[in-house]
């Protein structure tokens, strides 16, 4: 698992200070409050924010593995589930789970290697991880120039 958010996947400050001038109400108050410095006060909020830290949070809150074919998912039994899906010998599967509930499975056709649907598993984990730090991220960002 990565607890450090990954290059690729860093929010940038071009983005977050794109996705805070959304919020068009918010974005009202925080040029009224630093009119006279609002480049230097989106540098300082952005650069303020831990981005690894916020990313390792929503990370250690998920498990990402292969799916051995075998095991229930969410209580569907993995025949059910197998059928479903159209998963045969050909057809592997990965799950990511968050407080012992599946959020995600994926089929992956032609794949069976546990090592390589794990992979695949832990790489999506990370990117769904670091849209959820991004959203967090663009708050702090926020509130830090709301507040000041």
């Amino acid at each position: 698992m990565t607890r450090t958010m990954p290059a690729e996947l860093r929010l940038s400050y071009a983005r977050a200070i794109s996705a805070i001038g959304q919020d068009t109400g918010a974005w009202s108050v925080i040029q009224a409050l630093h009119a006279t410095n609002l480049a230097g006060a989106l540098q300082t909020a952005y650069a303020a924010v831990d981005q690894d830290g916020v990313y390792a949070e929503e990370r250690g809150r998920l498990t990402a593995r292969a799916w051995d074919g075998e095991e229930p998912i969410n209580g569907v039994p993995a025949d059910e589930v197998r059928a479903s899906h159209g998963i045969g010998e050909a057809v592997g599967a990965y799950l990511i789970e968050q407080d012992g509930r599946v959020l995600i499975f994926q089929p992956v056709p032609g794949v069976t290697d546990p090592q390589a649907l794990d992979a695949a598993a832990q790489a999506h984990a990370d990117q769904l991880a670091a849209a959820r730090a991004h959203e967090r991220i663009v708050e702090q960002i926020k509130e830090a120039l709301l507040e000041g």
